[in-house]
This record gives C-alpha cells, structure tokens and sequence, in this order.
C-alpha cells in the first residue's frame, strides 16, 4: 500500500497513519497526529478491513465543491429545519 493519503478532513493535518487492529474481527484505522484534532477513522465494513486500499480510497473521497454548495443549501432551506 503505497498510496499517499490525503490530510485529516476534519484539521487538515498532513500528519495522518493507517494501522491494522483487531478487536473480535480485524480492522483497520486511520489516526490523525495532530494532538489537538486526534481523530481515529475506521470504516465498518467487510471490503474495506480485507482490501486497505479500498480504506485508503474511502479515506482519501472528499465532496465536490457542488456537493458541498448544495449541502450547505440544502440545510438552510425550511423544509430542512422541520
């Protein structure tokens, strides 16, 4: 697995590590190093504990700008307050 990850998403942190656990099924974890963030990321599902890459790749997926505009619309609207 060579594939560089992308920043943490929540501080923007470069300092970011995957690492295998093991808590009654294996997993896999992505950890920020920024000690005032310290977001640990992990994917529940199957596909993504047996094949890292599709971890890395679901780590790495981050909204459209459209998606993000839209989101952002979306929840200022009335109906999204109901």
């Amino acid at each position: 697995m060579t594939e560089k990850l992308k920043p943490c998403p929540f501080c923007g942190s470069k300092l970011v590590s995957y690492s295998r656990g093991n808590i009654r099924a294996p997993f896999l974890f992505f950890k920020c190093g920024n000690f005032d963030c310290g977001a640990v990321v992990s994917f529940d599902n199957d596909v993504c504990n047996i094949f890292p890459e599709k971890a890395i790749d679901k780590w790495n997926m981050r909204p459209s700008k459209n998606e993000e505009i839209f989101g952002k619309d979306l929840n200022n609207t009335e109906e999204a307050r109901r």
